[in-house]
């Protein structure tokens, strides 16, 4: 009889604890995704709005990325994108901060989840509109 209790509790936690442990890491990834996506296009949304070139900003990023320093060619655009990003800094840092405030109401429920909180940070910190401008900023400092 006690035998038959464990194993029933044994089934139980089988069939409808566990999974739902691995279906919400699933959810907070699918979520973190959703959410840094979020993030991300914002921000593209708000530089191109306030003029600032996001191809450009993207290639100069992803060129740092692959290469691991500034390519000479980039030195006056890296200086024309940090000047208007100066310019606009307000503008930009306002939109920002409405997509934050968008982004806190939709994704709430995530934002005490430390792998929804991990895996958005990788995808953000890997973006070339999220972390492309401080880039921009680090490379302009020592031109």
């Amino acid at each position: 009889m006690k035998n038959t209790k464990i194993i029933a509790i044994v089934t139980f936690l089988i069939i409808f604890a566990l999974p739902s442990k691995f279906y919400g890491q699933s959810d907070a990834n699918q979520k973190a995704k959703e959410g840094a996506n979020f993030i991300c296009d914002c921000t593209k949304k708000s530089l191109d709005k306030n003029g600032i070139n996001t191809s450009k900003l993207a290639e100069i990023y992803n060129s740092y990325q692959l290469k691991g320093s500034l390519l000479s060619k980039y030195n006056a655009d890296v200086k024309k994108i940090n000047n208007q990003m100066n310019l606009k800094y307000s503008l930009v840092e306002a939109d920002i901060y409405l997509c934050r405030d968008k982004f806190r109401q939709q994704y709430s429920n995530y934002l005490k989840n430390k792998t929804f909180l991990d895996k958005m940070q990788t995808i953000i910190n890997t973006n070339p509109f999220t972390n492309g401008s401080k880039l921009i900023k680090n490379l302009a400092s020592n031109l």
